[in-house]
């Protein structure tokens, strides 16, 4: 350190022009005083029956369905969550609207033909009736509100409907 014009600012030296940096490194390290202990970590247990191996495919921290089972990947692990009957269906809904609402930007971008992107179009409105159909309007509307959320970051999609 050596006194600035703004206080003390640190400085790095110029070496020795007659010294070995690796034996100043050696010396220098014999001086260091502490200790690295071990950790213990706690045994991570997988259950097999409520994980699997994450599918590169599927988006980290989403939910998505494996031969109809509902789970959830997180990092590299896909995890069956624990919900109830109701809330199953509802992901199962939300995991097809947006998987629906995906094909649909993808065939935009990709130019698909316009029968195509409007097959889809008619498919998300018929999940997105069915979904409203079995949820009442309030569950529904808190439900979809994410979904609509994101639509500023797509918004520069248009989706021809």
């Amino acid at each position: 350190m050596k006194s600035g014009p703004f206080g003390m600012e640190s400085t790095c030296t110029p070496p020795l022009s007659d010294a070995d940096l690796s034996e100043q490194l050696k010396v220098a390290l014999q001086n260091i005083e502490g200790s690295i202990s071990e950790i213990d970590l706690p045994d991570m247990e997988l259950d097999t029956g409520t994980s699997i191996p994450a599918d590169p495919t599927v988006k980290n921290f989403s939910y998505t369905l494996v031969d109809g089972e509902i789970y959830y990947r997180e990092n590299s692990r896909m995890i069956k969550p624990n919900t109830n009957e109701r809330a199953k269906e509802r992901i199962k809904g939300m995991v097809e609207l947006r998987e629906c609402v995906d094909n649909l930007i993808r065939y935009q971008l990709e130019d698909y033909s316009e029968e195509t992107i409007k097959e889809e179009q008619e498919t998300l409105n018929r999940l997105y009736d069915s979904f409203t159909e079995n949820m009442d309007s309030l569950t529904a509307v808190v439900i979809v509100l994410p979904l609509v959320m994101i639509t500023p970051i797509i918004s520069f999609v248009p989706l021809k409907m």
